[in-house]
């Protein structure tokens, strides 16, 4: 959080940071994308819903470090559980 807080005016951080993110959002995409072609996910948008579960993971590191709201977490991971279970075909 603290040098998500910085990296705005320093490129030193931001570009280490921007890498990090880009690699974690491809992992991410190609997990989905490989369900989405075993047919073990429904057709999904793999760089959307990367998007989605990264940007909730992301957040609750703001809720839980930032301002110390750690029963979000439990919220989070039953409500992100369940989209992730809703991704895969019945």
């Amino acid at each position: 959080m603290e040098l998500l807080s910085h990296a705005p005016h320093n490129e030193t951080l931001r570009e280490p940071l921007l890498r990090m993110e880009r690699h974690t959002l491809g992992v991410i995409a190609d997990i989905v994308r490989d369900g989405v072609e075993r047919g073990v996910f429904r057709e999904v948008d793999p760089e959307g819903t990367a998007a989605f579960v990264l940007s909730a993971t992301d957040g609750y590191t703001g809720f839980a470090l930032a301002l110390g709201m750690e029963g979000v977490g439990d919220d989070l991971r039953a409500s992100l559980s369940a989209y992730i279970d809703s991704l895969v075909v019945a």
